[in-house]
């Protein structure tokens, strides 16, 4: 029988870091450049290029998610709840609404 495949999601990363660097190629535009005109820092692209970083958090994970090797993340449903309940509270607070007792 033949053994299914495991699924390594670092293929596709690496497959979209290769077309991230062909993109500067062919534009001519530098990390240093397009780093700092976004708030990053050049070592942070340059690590997630590499490899050496895969962009879990912090600036390496705003950083993928702008160079398009990470997805955006979604709001979840739970976090849109606590939104709502945040600003139902808000809105019934006496000094945002107005009522001064």
């Amino acid at each position: 029988m033949c053994q299914p495949m495991s699924f390594d999601p670092s293929i596709l990363m690496s497959r979209r870091r290769d077309e991230v660097r062909q993109w500067f190629y062919e534009t001519g535009t530098t990390v240093t450049d397009w780093a700092g005109a976004r708030g990053f820092h050049r070592e942070t692209i340059y690590a997630l290029l590499a490899g050496r970083t895969r962009g879990h958090r912090g600036e390496a994970h705003l950083a993928a998610i702008a160079l398009g090797l990470k997805r955006a993340p979604q709001e979840t449903p739970v976090s849109a709840a606590h939104s709502l309940v945040k600003q139902n509270a808000s809105d019934q607070h006496p000094i945002k609404s107005g009522i001064n007792e």
